[in-house]
């Protein structure tokens, strides 16, 4: 089993305009709602690549965490969550603009959470440890917890003998990979950043930084470069993948693929380069489409022959 946990997940809105014009009143083409959070959609994605053992779980608060959860159930991922009482499940609004082909996104504040709802979600996960081998930690952290959060979970399921994943922005990395997680997977970069005291500048630097993680006991990792551009850590063995000539429409809940991706590769019996083809290629296959979801796994077959992948180290 493979238990995908999102502390802070959303409500996801895509709203389809002719033209995004400040300060107007606009009626949308289409519009698409849909239960988000890294680790709710990677659950989703694994089911869709025709793994089934996934239990979805989280926080929710307020009738937008009804609502999600209504929707979620409704998608057929099982779940079981736990609610808290200070605020509402966060809206990721993305406004898709037709004629200039860009997207404006737009996300509120969301709930506040406490220690002991972590303690309550640890409670609650219990009766499926005994099935459960992966872990899944996904996004941002809700107000009112610690930075040390996942560390502090990590380190409490890795002592559990589970295999973990982080999968968030670079803000989180650094501390959850002091717990030493299993894997660790990286959103796209906004161009240069720090993690921790290891500045990154180049693609070369994010090379050098995935060996430094697995040096310390990770043993996969996936840092991300330019969004078409993937450093891949697998077992000692470092990978530069990227996407020749992609067609990308919204990389909305892509990263969430690739981790699901890495995972079902993993679980596969798949190796080095074809993990990490297999784990690019599902983000891709999202990547195409205005909401983050796959057809099947012929859908991300089909996408292998736009990823190239070279083993670097």
């Amino acid at each position: 089993m493979v238990i995908c946990v999102t502390l802070n997940p959303a409500i996801d809105a895509y709203l389809e305009v002719k033209k995004l014009i400040p300060g107007s009143f606009h009626r949308t083409e289409k519009e698409i709602y849909s239960p988000g959070g890294k680790g709710f959609i990677a659950a989703e994605i694994l089911m869709k690549l025709g793994y089934s053992d996934v239990l979805s779980t989280g926080l929710l608060a307020g009738r937008n965490g009804l609502a999600w959860e209504d929707s979620a159930t409704q998608r057929g991922v099982p779940g079981s969550y736990v609610y808290i009482h200070n605020g509402n499940t966060r809206r990721n609004i993305q406004i898709v603009d037709l004629t200039e082909s860009t997207v404006t996104s737009i996300g509120t504040k969301g709930p506040e959470a406490s220690p002991q709802d972590i303690e309550k979600l640890k409670k609650r996960l219990r009766p499926h440890l005994g099935r459960a081998e992966w872990i899944l930690f996904g996004g941002s952290l809700p107000s009112g917890l610690s930075p040390d959060t996942y560390y502090e979970l990590i380190k409490y399921f890795n002592g559990l003998g589970k295999k973990t994943v982080i999968n968030a922005t670079i803000e989180y990395l650094p501390r959850a990979a002091d717990a030493i997680p299993f894997m660790l997977v990286e959103d796209p970069k906004e161009g240069e950043e720090h993690f921790g005291d290891i500045e990154v500048h180049s693609l070369e630097d994010e090379i050098k930084l995935a060996k430094s993680l697995m040096d310390r006991g990770i043993q996969v990792v996936s840092l991300s470069w330019q969004v078409i551009h993937n450093v891949i850590g697998i077992y000692g063995n470092v990978y530069h993948v990227h996407l020749v000539d992609p067609h990308i429409f919204s990389v909305v809940g892509a990263n969430s693929a690739l981790t699901a991706g890495l995972i079902h590769a993993i679980i596969s019996g798949m190796e080095g380069p074809d993990i990490a083809k297999h784990a690019v290629a599902t983000a891709y296959a999202v990547a195409t489409k205005l909401e983050p979801d796959i057809d099947g796994i012929v859908q991300v077959q089909k996408v292998y022959e736009y990823v190239e992948v070279e083993k670097v180290l």
